[in-house]
């Protein structure tokens, strides 16, 4: 009798303990809420029907806290994504010396992730320790695609470019970043995507002077200042309209001037 019960006491042990390990390596997730991962937990994002799971850091050189480097170091992890019913390897990497989550993408989604524990000086991070800080969210219609400017000013009083300049816009969902040409001089920007809001960070751009066709570097300022105070906008697959301070706007097709 007693030896039976002990049976009985050990099965149930048993599959008390894998269902609490099945529960806890499997989570839910929400398209764009932060959720984090130990290594080799999954989690699910059930209305996109996709699955992240953690499944190594490959190598942590990231420069610790408190030394001085040369070199500001990385991490690489690995992820299994499950999609559609096909599975798929991807490697992060994330710079050192940074609190900035860095931004990959896969298919139509962008990942934004952040690895920590950071390195400390004299002090081991074990494998177990180790969490992959996610938030996953589908890419913007804008992101991805070239975008050439057609005309630009006052809502009501639009102007069109000077004849023989082009100026584009690529927004890279992968970095986070927009670029193009402003007509003389190329320009890059980090910018931030939130419902159909639009704001353009840190702009910088090289620092060539045209002399011809004859105001492109005051139609160059003019589109610059425009797309720094970037509001908001609004698309299709073939348009872009970007509404910036003051009742300024920016429009934008997929096709060249000539097409």
């Amino acid at each position: 009798m007693m030896v039976r019960i002990f049976i009985l006491f050990v099965t149930f042990m048993l599959v008390f303990s894998f269902g609490c390990t099945s529960q806890t390596n499997e989570i839910r997730a929400d398209l764009g809420q932060e959720f984090n991962l130990h290594i080799g937990q999954t989690a699910f994002i059930e209305d996109e029907q996709i699955k992240f799971k953690f499944v190594e850091v490959v190598a942590d050189s990231r420069c610790a806290k408190g030394a001085t480097c040369i070199w500001q170091g990385e991490i690489t992890c690995t992820v299994e994504i499950t999609y559609l019913e096909s599975l798929h390897r991807k490697t992060l990497t994330q710079p050192g010396l940074t609190e900035e989550p860095s931004r990959d993408a896969f298919k139509e989604y962008i990942i934004t992730f952040n690895v920590q524990p950071y390195p400390e000086l004299e002090k081991e991070i074990k494998t177990n320790e180790y969490r992959l800080q996610l938030v996953i969210e589908k890419k913007s219609m804008i992101e991805d695609t070239k975008w050439f400017l057609r005309s630009f000013g006052e809502q009501n009083n639009l102007k069109t470019l000077i004849a023989g300049t082009e100026i584009t816009a690529t927004f890279d969902s992968a970095k986070g970043e927009i670029s193009g040409s402003a007509g003389c001089n190329t320009y890059f920007a980090r910018y931030e995507i939130t419902d159909n809001r639009l704001t353009i960070l840190e702009m910088a751009y090289t620092e060539m002077a045209c002399l011809s066709p004859e105001g492109v570097m005051q139609q160059e300022q003019g589109f610059l200042s425009m797309l720094a105070n970037a509001q908001s906008f609004q698309s299709d697959d073939t348009t872009l309209t970007v509404f910036c301070s003051d009742g300024q706007q920016l429009y934008f097709t997929t096709a060249t001037r000539n097409q």
